[in-house]
């Protein structure tokens, strides 16, 4: 039965795109998901549901993150050239105690 539903569903998609040649092969699921839990019970993707086409969101977490060390980086090692290397490295300890 499952294989009959894929090949449905690849059909499906052929005839929705036959035109056009992909370059994301992330697609919505067809047969619904189930995530990994021998390891972890929860996870960022498994708390929002990152999944097939909705699994944008880790790419969006590293932008982010990379985004955040760029401008970190050029922001706190300015302050701390200004106020002292100690001085910004407890106040930093304190943000990711508190927003961490």
């Amino acid at each position: 039965r499952d294989r009959e539903r894929y090949l449905e569903a690849a059909l499906v998609w052929y005839h929705r795109h036959q035109h056009t040649i992909p370059t994301n092969f992330t697609t919505e699921c067809v047969f619904g998901y189930d995530f990994e839990r021998t390891y972890f019970q929860e996870t960022a993707s498994t708390q929002f549901e990152w999944a097939c086409g909705r699994s944008t969101g880790v790419q969006n977490i590293l932008r982010a993150s990379m985004l955040g060390n760029l401008f970190g980086c050029v922001i706190y090692g300015a302050l701390a050239d200004r106020v002292g290397r100690r001085r910004v490295f407890i106040l930093l300890a304190v943000k990711v105690a508190v927003l961490g």
